[in-house]
């Protein structure tokens, strides 16, 4: 009898955890109270005061604003295309912000360790800021588990964007695949 109990306590955490828990796409899809700013504002090519280490990417997040940071890499093909992606999370919500942060074209895993006080395994390598300025999600050594949300993201908005704009049209709406990052 006691292991029927457990068994049924365990399946209710379950359907609880899984079913009614917010994940961190519900977290990101809720718009601060922010007001919109303006996209050059939003958008913003970070350059870190080396002389300064490690560097701390939580001062790069605002408050009142989901603020995506992710580290750059010029040669990263996936950081190209984040780049062009991000634009269009920014045109579609006013309260989100984005830090990129340039890492040296010889930038290696243990430079980073030493300049950013993180293991930084591939580029992009991003972490997403609440508007309390708390981590919501990021990036772990080669885990690229906030880039993937970042994609889940920018597809959600996309298609409530398109869902709102053509209702009664009846098509599909597009989605985006995430692009390559870069394993060092």
């Amino acid at each position: 009898m006691r292991r029927h109990i457990v068994v049924l306590a365990i399946i209710a955490f379950g359907v609880y955890y899984f079913g009614f828990r917010p994940n961190e796409l519900d977290k990101l899809m809720k718009p601060a109270a922010a007001a919109p700013v303006d996209i050059k504002a939003q958008d913003q090519f970070v350059d870190p005061d080396y002389s300064r280490r490690p560097i701390n990417d939580r001062d790069f997040a605002e408050a009142d604003r989901f603020t995506v940071v992710y580290y750059h890499w010029d040669s990263c093909p996936g950081c190209k295309r984040l780049d062009t992606d991000i634009k269009e999370l920014l045109q579609l919500r006013g309260d989100v912000v984005v830090r990129r942060i340039a890492l040296a074209n010889d930038w290696s895993t243990n430079g980073a360790l030493r300049d950013f006080g993180r293991v930084i395994g591939h580029t992009p390598f991003v972490i997403i800021y609440g508007p309390d300025r708390k981590v919501v999600v990021k990036d772990d050594g080669r885990n690229s588990k906030a880039f993937d949300l970042l994609y889940d993201w920018i597809n959600a908005e996309m298609r409530r964007a398109w869902e709102a704009k053509n209702k009664n049209k009846g098509a599909p709406a597009q989605t985006r695949v995430a692009g390559d990052a870069t394993v060092r």
